[in-house]
């Protein structure tokens, strides 16, 4: 099978086959050396066929057209990820219907307006960079790699220049309060340039296919380029793929754009959320979102500290999110198994309603477990034929008549009193017996005087 389908591909006649390859040496040096130079060779062959296959399944876009006027927008000294072959300084320009990120005349990245979906603008506060953020509708081929996400950034972490550039390590300044104050100069400049960039891609997108009349306005929204902040106030620490980062919701997705791979979850894909490991005994749970599209699956956000979850239960209510929770965690695998096997039949049972119903039975099933764990006559050391309800105390305040318990007890009152008053004069001496009776004491103590 393997032999016929490469035969398939390559079996046109221009190809030669090798079934078997035999190498002799007396040094088995030279034998590693050869398995590498094959092993290197079979890695470029791989590559090579995954690149023709990635440009064969890329979308055809327009073609960029560069303005002539050397007043256009730029964005200078910032770098690209993913980067071109070396992590290298470039510049970024707006032109008529895209960017260009350019290095040198053979290293740049294109970029048409009707590709971008979405532009966000992070600017640096608690990070080192400045973000400016493009997600793509069609991938394009950056660096030999096929890529829907590309991000131009600045550091402005740059302690040892001031915003001249000029160096800062003379010894005429040497006072750490002005260095920081330059360093919050040179951030506050780098956001700045940033935010004036992305607003004049807004605009001008949006004054350019407002203005054309092949446009028109129920397509007009998509061709604007709209640049999105992220919300740092409503973010929370998490891990969406593989490392602990800082997720912030915006105004149209949930991103994390500081570490490599991105993370971008737009709002207008997102069915419901589920809370997993909601537990008070617990420190963290997990967050699950749930697509749209079921052949999506759900991606999970896991290792959120409990403290965050009312702030982002107030920011879904106000996005009108469906959300629950539970304390169990969920084998979504098997549970999207489940339901793509028959969709209908899905829907027909209410969907992903059974979310809540299964939120419901977990609280029963506590609520039961706690019922069954509490005994009241253990609690109170009393045997099993010793009740409570029937020792004689009432088992509720409810059962029992206050007027009769009070008269009862008035009454008993009273009893012990009477009995008491004629006990004292069945028993109690006069005062004259009291009297002799200290006497003879007296003398028997002290003798006769």
């Amino acid at each position: 099978d393997v032999f016929s389908s490469v035969l398939a591909k390559y079996g046109d006649g221009t190809h030669c086959f090798i079934g078997e390859l035999v190498f002799r040496s007396a040094e088995s040096r030279r034998l590693d050396n050869i398995k590498t130079q094959l092993n290197i060779l079979l890695r470029r062959l791989r590559q090579r066929e995954k690149e023709q296959a990635d440009m064969a399944s890329l979308t055809t876009q327009e073609r960029l057209l560069l303005t002539k006027d050397r007043s256009i927008p730029i964005l200078q000294n910032v770098y690209s990820r993913p980067s071109l072959k070396k992590r290298r300084l470039g510049v970024l320009e707006m032109h008529e219907n895209g960017l260009r990120f350019i290095i040198t005349k053979n290293e740049e990245i294109h970029i048409v307006f009707k590709n971008i979906r979405l532009a966000f603008y992070q600017k640096a506060e608690n990070d080192l960079i400045a973000i400016l953020h493009f997600h793509l509708w069609n991938p394009i081929m950056v660096a030999k790699k096929k890529t829907q996400d590309i991000q131009f950034y600045a550091e402005v972490a740059e302690a040892a220049k001031n915003i001249d550039g000029k160096s800062l390590r003379g010894g005429y300044d040497s006072d750490e309060m002005a260095e920081e104050r330059r360093e919050q100069e040179h951030k506050k400049r780098i956001n700045q340039e940033f935010l004036e960039f992305a607003t004049k891609i807004q605009q001008y997108t949006n004054t350019l296919y407002s203005s054309s009349s092949s446009s028109s306005s129920d397509n007009l929204s998509s061709l604007t380029v709209n640049v999105d902040v992220p919300v740092r106030q409503l973010g929370f620490y998490g891990v969406p793929q593989k490392d602990m980062v800082f997720v912030m919701p915006s105004k149209h997705a949930i991103v994390e754009l500081t570490s490599y791979p991105f993370t971008i979850i737009f709002i207008d894909d997102i069915e419901r959320i589920y809370f997993e490991r909601v537990d008070f005994s617990l420190r963290n749970f997990d967050m699950t979102v749930i697509f749209k599209d079921l052949n999506k699956n759900p991606w999970p956000i896991k290792t959120i500290d409990n403290k965050k979850i009312e702030t982002i239960k107030k920011w879904l209510d106000t996005e009108h999110i469906t959300y629950s929770e539970g304390v169990r965690p969920l084998n979504w695998s098997k549970i999207m198994q489940t339901i793509r096997s028959d969709v209908d039949k899905f829907y027909e049972d209410g969907g992903w309603e059974f979310l809540d119903s299964a939120q419901g039975d977990e609280d029963d099933e506590e609520s039961a477990d706690v019922e069954s764990e509490y005994d009241p006559n253990q609690e109170s050391g009393l045997g099993e034929e010793e009740s409570v309800s029937g020792s004689g105390v009432p088992s509720s305040v409810s059962d029992v008549d206050s007027d009769e318990f009070d008269g009862e007890v008035q009454s008993e009152e009273e009893s012990d009193s009477i009995a008491g008053d004629e006990a004292l004069e069945e028993e109690g001496k006069d005062w004259d017996e009291l009297m002799e009776e200290a006497k003879k004491q007296d003398l028997e103590r002290y003798g006769r005087r």
